[in-house]
């Protein structure tokens, strides 16, 4: 069999939608080593920061051939996988397969206008993107009649409601040979881990907001924040920043930090709050659509309500110096984490490819 997932853009840096597709693809391969496994990344070389260099267009061409080649750093991707640069998605860029899977709403309709020689057509649905489409053409990417998988429950019940078509549902796993508790790292009192994004929907704002009132009410207040984005301002002395953190670093953030918060408007899931969870690290999480699948007030989260920087900094506050919460928190955060590995979602991907 062979399955052909188009990524958009060229992933120079961690992000969750490209790691959870590199995760099928090498799982799908260690379930059956005579699968072929391509992957496209899509990148036109007119536009973002590549179409701003006065450059001939061959030559932006061979950056990116070369960047497809050399990246992912950040993820150990199978060498046996197919990696494929193109500028555009369509029947000469493509190659044949069994399958092809759209993984992001900008691949969506590129995916669809594919000859069936390309395969049959998927659409993993990772979030309700409207930072990337208006939400009209979004809806569309929904009907094109593309075998639609979504990655919560919201996002199924929201699919199948605007397009009348069957969705299915393969909640995001986290693999847990990589995150778990490791006690011999030193749980750092009064410690936060944050992640910094420059998205409004990723609400860092009022995270960082919030944490100011706590800095008020805990003085010895730390914070270890990581991310993609390069700091646009200066922090304080007692927040530390890892940009381009790799699963090792990590490991070690969720490990050594009491708490995440995670202040997010809106996400089709937020895998990170999971990871941490399977480290034990106390989530305080805001109460959006993608936390729903996974937090549990007072069971296995501090959940509070979406953009409100003081009921936030007072979740982070108990969290902090509520030793006997904590632990309740961390433990049952485990016991759940544990259950969400990749066991049950390859064989369910693997299931849908055969039938």
């Amino acid at each position: 069999m062979k399955i052909t997932f188009i990524l958009p853009g060229i992933p120079t840096r961690p992000t969750g939608g490209s790691k959870i597709v590199f995760e099928y693809a090498n799982r799908l391969l260690s379930l059956d080593s005579e699968m072929v496994i391509n992957i496209c990344f899509c990148s036109n070389p007119s536009v973002g920061r590549m179409g701003k260099l006065a450059l001939p267009s061959f030559v932006k061409e061979d950056i990116n051939s070369f960047r497809c080649w050399y990246f992912p750093r950040w993820f150990n991707l199978d060498k046996r996988i197919n990696k494929i640069y193109i500028s555009t998605i369509n029947d000469d860029t493509v190659p044949d397969a069994d399958w092809v899977f759209a993984t992001a709403s900008s691949t969506a309709f590129g995916v669809n206008s594919l000859s069936p020689e390309k395969g049959k057509k998927g659409y993993l649905i990772q979030d309700y993107e409207t930072w990337e489409l208006p939400p009209d053409k979004l809806d569309e990417t929904f009907c094109l009649g593309m075998k639609n998988i979504a990655v919560s429950q919201w996002l199924k019940e929201l699919v199948e409601k605007i397009s009348s078509e069957s969705c299915e549902y393969i909640p995001n796993p986290i693999d847990t040979t990589v995150f778990h508790p490791d006690y011999s790292y030193r749980r750092l009192p009064k410690t936060v881990a944050l992640l910094y994004h420059e998205g409004a929907h990723k609400g860092f704002s009022y995270a960082w907001n919030a944490l100011l009132l706590v800095k008020k009410k805990i003085p010895d207040l730390h914070v270890k924040m990581f991310g993609t984005f390069k700091l646009k301002h200066s922090f304080p002395e007692w927040v530390t920043y890892k940009r381009n953190a790799s699963s090792k670093d990590l490991f070690k953030i969720y490990n050594e930090s009491e708490a995440y918060l995670c202040a997010s408007v809106n996400e089709g899931y937020a895998l990170t709050c999971v990871e941490a969870m399977a480290c034990g690290c106390s989530l305080v999480v805001t109460d959006f659509k993608g936390s729903r699948e996974y937090a549990v007030d007072s069971v296995n989260a501090i959940v509070v309500p979406v953009g409100d920087v003081q009921a936030i900094a007072d979740g982070v506050i108990r969290i902090l110096e509520d030793s006997v919460l904590r632990e309740h928190i961390s433990n049952t955060g485990i016991s759940f984490a544990k259950k969400s590995d990749w066991n049950f979602a390859i064989k369910h991907f693997a299931n849908i490819l055969k039938n």
